[in-house]
Order: C-alpha cells, then structure tokens, then sequence
C-alpha cells in the first residue's frame, strides 16, 4: 500500500510538531505541504533527512509556499505553474515519485465575488486547467492534491449563508471543479461518498472540539487509472484538536500502487 497525505499547515514553523505526529503516526510514503510560509527551507531538511524522509519545496517569505515530503526522493520537479509563469506567488509544485506524478497546489482564496484577489483566483485556475489538460496523456498515474479553495456542493460547508458571497463558493470557482471530473479527474472524497458532508477547514474563532461547523477546501483528484486502485480516503480531524492546530486539518489517500 502507498499513501500519500495532503496538508494545509499554515506555518510550518509554527507546526513542525504537527508533521512530526503525521509522520509518526501515519508514516506515509508522500507529504504534500501548503502554506509553509518561509522562502528558504535549509534549515528543514536535516530535519527530514533525520526521520528518513526528503524534501523539495517552492517557498515564499511570510505567504503561500508548498512542499513535497517523501520516502524515496522526487524526480523532475517542476516549481511554478508552467503556464503562469509570470505569478509571482509560490503556488504549486510537482515531482515524479516512484513511478507517479504528484502535483501540490495552494489555489487562490479570492475573496469576495468581483475583488481584484477574485480575479487573480480565476486567472490562476484557468491557467492550471491548461496545464493539467497538458500532461493528462504524458503519465498513467497522476494524483493532484490540496488546498483547492473551492467548495463544491452544499455537504462541503455547514451553512451557505456564509460563504454565499465569497470566491471559494462562486458558480466560476464551481465550474471549474466540475469542468474537471468532467475531463476525466475523479474527486476521491466525492467518488467514495457521494453524499457525506466533509469538512477540511475550521475558524480558528470556533471553539477547538467544534467540527460541526466546517467547510472543505482540500482534495485529492486522480487520473481514472487510479480509482481502481484507492483503497481509502480519510479526513483525519484528529490533527485538528492538537494544540495550536492549523485552521485546515490533513486528508489521507491510500493506494494500491
């Protein structure tokens, strides 16, 4: 079995605590990382080497950031999303590892409908659908994954009422999800439970036990290929009640690969 996990980490200084619990407890073969807030990440990989794992990350002082932790080490690693390379913001990031192209994403939040942050947010994201439609046919096995900042459907947040005005929730932000499973990509969480409300994200002013009153913002999507293969896909809230706990907790994808 191969798993792979994706976090929103919102600091990684802040919660190295944190990835060391996931990789103790969970040992899995792939680590996906956003929000990592910091540019230069020497200082992390005598930390990784130390627990047997790699690291590659696209980093950005204070904002944004992603990383790649793995077991065995990653290969062709692409930092920045090859169609916008003119964004300055450190968004995305992808390697091959044994033998499957990961592909790591903090996707824009945009904000309120219409702000200038909501027209950045589509224009990255149109830019990435390009760019995965590029490399559908160039490997057999793809896994994209995190914090998409998208919200699907109306089991993805506890009250619509709150998010009716913002990006994450617009019918263009929407589309662009749909378009995708469309094309090919299967939504894991999605295929595996059609109907279950699922939450990835928390306020921070909600009180630390409450995770009735979520959202879902990260996801895992894979090539068709590879549904045959998912043996589970987990939201692991447990992360969520540690103390100083991001405002995302981790999602866990396990494959037979």
């Amino acid at each position: 079995m191969f798993s792979v996990i994706s976090f929103n980490i919102n600091s990684i200084r802040a919660r190295l605590h944190i990835v060391q619990q996931i990789i103790e407890n969970e040992k899995p073969d792939v680590l996906l990382l956003q929000e990592i807030k910091m540019e230069k990440i020497d200082e992390l990989i005598d930390f990784f080497h130390t627990i047997g794992y790699n690291i590659t990350a696209i980093g950005q002082k204070s904002y944004n950031g992603v990383a790649i932790v793995s077991k065995s080490r990653a290969e062709d690693v692409i930092k920045g999303l090859p169609t916008f390379a003119e964004d300055p913001n450190a968004r995305f990031i992808q390697a091959v590892i044994d033998n499957t192209l990961f592909i790591n994403v903090y996707m824009p939040n945009g904000q309120d409908i219409g702000s200038e942050k909501f027209f950045y947010k589509m224009e990255w994201t149109k830019k990435f659908s390009e760019y995965i439609e590029t490399v559908k046919g160039e490997y057999d096995n793809i896994v994209i994954a995190g914090d998409f900042n998208i919200v699907l459907a109306s089991q993805d947040v506890y009250d619509e009422k709150i998010i009716k005005n913002l990006a994450i929730y617009s019918d263009e932000a929407k589309k662009f999800m749909t378009d995708w499973t469309a094309d090919g990509w299967t939504n894991i969480f999605r295929f595996l439970y059609p109907t279950k409300n699922s939450y990835t994200w928390w306020s921070y002013r909600n009180t630390r036990r409450d995770l009735n009153k979520g959202i879902c913002l990260d996801y895992f999507l894979t090539t068709k290929n590879l549904v045959g293969k998912v043996r589970s896909m987990e939201i692991l809230t447990e992360y969520r009640l540690l103390e100083k706990p991001s405002d995302h907790t981790p999602i866990k994808l396990t494959l037979d690969i």
